[in-house]
């Protein structure tokens, strides 16, 4: 038996070391001359074309967008105002659900900047809106905390305890401690944050977080600032920290961590980068308890005692089904990759089995994804002097990872009850071939970096998998079977599950008086619960305007239902179907229009109720926040005023037929 063993675990090492991932430097495709980063960089698909581009800021000053296009090539945009102060930290995400992707950074004690895309078809315009407080940014996320489909930015704070803010409309974040109230579990200044990552670590379908904590000149190892967070989901909106009981409190300075499955057992592992010992690696037993398997998985003996690690990135670089750990150091150490063998342990490759002669080159942080769209992890990569301070010698560099003949799947999401980019989903991919792989959506990862937000699976010579599952924020979960290799799939939320026994085969919506008649027709039912219909004025924002019983009756079914409170101009309907199970699928979208004639409103700002003038006796009335959500539809009172009680100050909109008037409520 002990032969045996030896012969697998050599035969995983001789397949691991021939099937080695490669990286080129192509720096040169690049549209513009030598950048120097630092530490703060993304590789994301701003513009949604499917093509992951690159942010860089030069200088930590500088923003520059790389956008990648079909065969390889990039051009630039170049952000018209310089940064006030060096950037440490930076995630994206289409907060506002314009259909391209915005971006927060900020750094040391200045004020944290969201520069919001201002247009889908021109992704060439960004306006900034600093957040009012003023503290020391390090990692940083977007993420749905409370998955109310809308997205939230959380902020580490070096000096204070992390910012965490709700997205109130337009270009507006407000800080809000009852998102999470992250306090030191030992009582201090809550200082010390330096990375935040947001993982369904227990699985039970919300998000929790690991705070990784480290505070400069301060030894005890129990001090409050240095004692790492595991933040658990209660599932009612509060958190609790479990990182002692899970084993995750290493009583060490750390930098940065990451959660991934590493033997595709379906749970999440862990490491974490340290500074006064070493980094480790941690397996979860499947009860959500973490186990030290630094030295069982063959690493220990080449992570030095203390290390200047930065960022630690999981991530499947030669496409075999077993996800790979990338580490950083910077300060002239190589960077580093172990290669999983199969979940028997990893493989140490550095210096030129990487990247050639480029092994006296060590950058400080990376950012990863497909950046030739190819199927394969590529990473951008800059270098610092110090910790944070950008390189004046060595710039920034694009490596190419080279390996070529294994398969993979690729899965672009688009949230429709949940956020729009899905942030916050899980997917595992299911095959007997390597068990099941795992991903979750993140924006903002390690030391102020940002990843990809298209998950990637290597799938090894697999042609097609079993199935795959996506748990969407929502709570919606999805199945699809005999998923062929070799693709991007771009899922929209509700529309994955392959089985919905529900066909449609009409949907109209028409106006009838002062209504809105909605008729529609399918031609078989099995296991459906009900039909929810929902209505927008802008197509991103919908809500709920009724909802119907299903007959689940052999043969074709026709349905009427009617909006009797419609809104003024042009709204849009569809149908959500729901599945017995609770998948769902969504029809056609119908228009319809009621025009009404121009109107004037007066005092502006106004209090408490605001005056209306229209021609029309017969005139509906909206109240909508500043991006398009409905938020009521007032009765007219005596005098033609519209109450605005409860409506905190701002800026609103009035709507009435296809005309909208800005209102400023103090």
């Amino acid at each position: 038996m002990r032969n045996l063993l030896f012969f697998v675990f050599s035969f995983f090492l001789s397949a691991a070391l021939s099937a080695q991932p490669m990286f080129s430097n192509q720096s040169g495709l690049l549209s513009t001359g030598n950048t120097h980063s630092g530490v703060a960089m993304a590789v994301v698909d701003v513009n949604k074309d499917g093509l992951d581009d690159i942010i860089r800021i030069g200088d930590g000053r500088n923003i520059r967008i790389e956008f990648q296009h079909v065969g390889g090539s990039f051009s630039a945009y170049l952000f018209p105002t310089a940064l006030s102060t060096r950037t440490w930290g930076i995630t994206v995400a289409d907060v506002d659900g314009n259909g391209v992707r915005d971006i927060a950074v900020g750094g040391t004690n200045n004020s944290t900047e969201i520069w919001f895309a201002e247009d889908p078809l021109n992704p060439l315009g960004f306006s900034s809106t600093p957040l009012p407080e003023v503290f020391f940014l390090q990692g940083a996320n977007f993420i749905d905390i409370n998955n109310d489909g809308l997205v939230e930015f959380f902020a580490c704070d070096d000096v204070d305890i992390s910012k965490p803010y709700r997205y109130s409309g337009g270009q507006s974040m407000t800080y809000d401690l009852n998102l999470l109230s992250a306090y030191s579990t030992v009582p201090s200044d809550n200082s010390g944050n330096y990375a935040s990552v947001w993982t369904d670590y227990d699985d039970d379908g919300d998000l929790d977080m690991y705070l990784s904590k480290c505070k400069l000149g301060v030894g005890d190892p129990t001090d409050g600032r240095r004692l790492n967070q595991l933040f658990r989901n209660n599932g009612d909106g509060s958190f609790t920290d479990v990182a002692e009981a899970a084993g995750l409190l290493p009583l060490a300075q750390s930098w940065s961590a990451d959660f991934a499955d590493i033997d595709n057992d379906g749970d999440m592992d862990c490491f974490v980068v340290n500074h006064d010992k070493s980094g480790a690696l941690y397996r979860n037993d499947g009860n959500n308890v973490f186990t030290d398997v630094t030295v069982a998985t063959g690493i220990a003996a080449s992570l030095p005692v203390t290390s200047s690690g930065i960022q630690c990135n999981f991530e499947d670089f030669n496409n075999d089904g077993w996800i790979d750990l990338l580490l950083t150091h910077g300060q002239g150490i190589p960077l580093i990759i172990y290669q999983n063998n199969a979940g028997t342990g990893m493989v140490q490759l550095i210096g030129s089995q990487l990247i050639g002669p480029l092994n006296e080159q060590a950058p400080q942080s990376v950012a990863t994804g497909d950046l030739n769209n190819d199927g394969y992890i590529d990473f951008y990569g800059g270098y610092a002097s110090g910790y944070n301070l950008p390189s004046t010698s060595e710039p920034d560099v694009m490596m190419i990872n080279t390996r070529s003949g294994a398969n993979h799947l690729k899965f672009r999401l688009q949230g429709v009850a949940s956020n729009f980019d899905a942030i916050g989903t899980k997917i595992k991919v299911y095959d007997s071939d390597f068990g099941v792989q795992v991903r979750e959506v993140r924006s903002g990862e390690g030391y102020g970096i940002m990843n990809s937000l298209t998950q990637h699976f290597g799938l090894g010579a697999t042609t097609m998998v079993d199935s795959v599952v996506i748990r969407w924020p929502s709570g919606l979960t999805e199945i699809a079977f005999n998923v062929l290799a070799n693709q991007t799939l771009a899922v929209e939320e509700g529309s994955f599950d392959q089985s919905l026994p529900l066909e449609w085969q009409s949907f109209t919506a028409i106006t009838a008086g002062k209504e809105v008649q909605l008729d529609w027709s399918t031609s078989q039912e099995r296991g459906t619960s009900h039909f929810i219909i929902e209505r927008s004025t802008n197509l991103t924002h919908w809500t709920e305007a009724g909802r119907e019983a299903a007959r689940n009756e052999s043969g074709a079914q026709a349905y009427l239902a009617f909006d009797e409170s419609p809104l003024p101009g042009t709204s849009y309907y569809r149908l959500r179907q729901v599945d017995v199970d609770g998948a769902f699928t969504y029809s056609s979208i119908a228009t319809v229009s009621f025009a009404v004639a121009a109107f004037e409103i007066f005092p502006n700002p106004a209090g408490e109720w605001v005056n209306v003038r229209n021609e029309s006796s017969a005139a509906l009335y909206s109240i909508e926040s500043i991006d398009g959500r409905v938020l009521s539809q007032p009765e007219v009172a005596r005098g033609n005023r519209l109450s605005l009680l409860g409506l905190a100050p701002g800026v609103y909109l009035i709507r009435s037929g296809g005309e909208a008037r800005k209102l400023v409520v103090r």
